[in-house]
């Protein structure tokens, strides 16, 4: 298994993990690995909810300009916005739940 060293450290991000590990039942150095964890899971939280914050505004800067050039489409890009909802709330729920909801 890799090594990892940490020098440096400030105190009181020590302290902090010494004191969650004692609070836990764990070294610090297994305490240092689980804040490790968190910290990477919820930056690829905020990878995720940044991506599809983006994905909708794409959407939709699509639908508006499609909607100026040609308003007769409105009732295709309002399909469009409700796919997005049902696949946003399929994520948000789980495909059995969603499937429960909906039925």
């Amino acid at each position: 298994m890799p090594l990892l060293q940490v020098r440096e450290c400030p105190v009181e991000i020590y302290e902090q993990i010494a004191a969650r590990a004692k609070a836990e039942r764990r070294t610090i150095a297994q305490q240092a690995l689980v804040e490790i964890e968190k910290g990477l899971a919820k930056a690829e939280a905020a990878d995720e909810k940044t991506r599809r914050v983006e994905r909708r505004r794409r959407v939709f800067s699509e639908l508006l300009a499609s909607q100026m050039n040609n308003p007769s489409r409105a009732e295709e890009n309002l399909a469009i916005i409700h796919e997005e909802r049902e696949n946003r709330m399929r994520r948000v729920l789980g495909e059995e739940r969603y499937n429960e909801c909906s039925s």
